[in-house]
């Protein structure tokens, strides 16, 4: 979609911004983009190598720090590598309670003015 944004968010780690995405829409787009990853092959240094993808997704909530949002998709994403690769999880609240080390320190290091990252409140929904 047009409308949407991809970018780098470290070394192995891409952030993507669904715009205007209904919250019984992200799974179906989650698995799509699975399917369109899964099962291909990149030449790197002669040799071809299979495409793994894992997806972790959360919901900017109206009026939603962004240390809260960006903590939120790191926990799914973990709780999807948890999982194997290939496959996707979606942040629910039930998640923070697995996480709750991890959940500390990601907000901690995403609020050090060094890691700041703006998120236009246009993207953040009204649940």
């Amino acid at each position: 979609r047009t409308s949407d944004y991809i970018a780098r968010f470290g070394s192995d780690i891409f952030a993507l911004v669904l715009v205007g995405i209904e919250p019984d829409e992200i799974m179906d787009k989650l698995q799509s983009i699975l399917d369109k990853f899964v099962g291909e092959k990149v030449l790197l240094g002669g040799k071809l190598h299979g495409v793994t993808v894992t997806l972790g997704a959360a919901q900017c909530m109206e009026q939603m720090e962004e240390s809260v949002l960006l903590t939120n998709a790191e926990i799914s994403l973990d709780a999807a590598r948890q999982k194997g690769r290939n496959c996707f999880h979606v942040f629910t609240k039930a998640d923070e309670v697995g996480f709750s080390s991890l959940l500390f320190n990601q907000r901690t290091r995403h609020q050090s003015p060094q890691n700041r990252r703006l998120l236009h409140p246009k993207y953040c929904r009204t649940r």
